[in-house]
């Protein structure tokens, strides 16, 4: 399980969005809204892949959400 905070702060995801982990499909959003704290969306999101994710894959890696076939970043780190 993924935690995920939207680059854009205009980015409305709603849920069920395809996760891209470098531009391959790794999972989709469970749970969308937005977050007065952060002033923009925040997700959870499960991710599906053969090897472990660690904590430096995370943060080398480029993730993006896409919202109806726009690829958006996000900021993501383990739940």
């Amino acid at each position: 399980l993924l935690a995920f905070t939207f680059d854009d702060p205009e980015a409305f995801p709603w849920g069920g969005e395809p996760i891209l982990f470098d531009g391959r499909p790794l999972g989709e959003l469970s749970s969308a809204g937005y977050s007065r704290q952060a002033g923009r969306a925040v997700a959870l999101g499960y991710a599906r892949m053969d090897v472990a994710i660690t904590a430096e894959a995370l943060r080398t890696a480029t993730c993006e959400v896409d919202i109806a076939g726009e690829r958006t970043p996000v900021s993501v780190r383990v739940a």
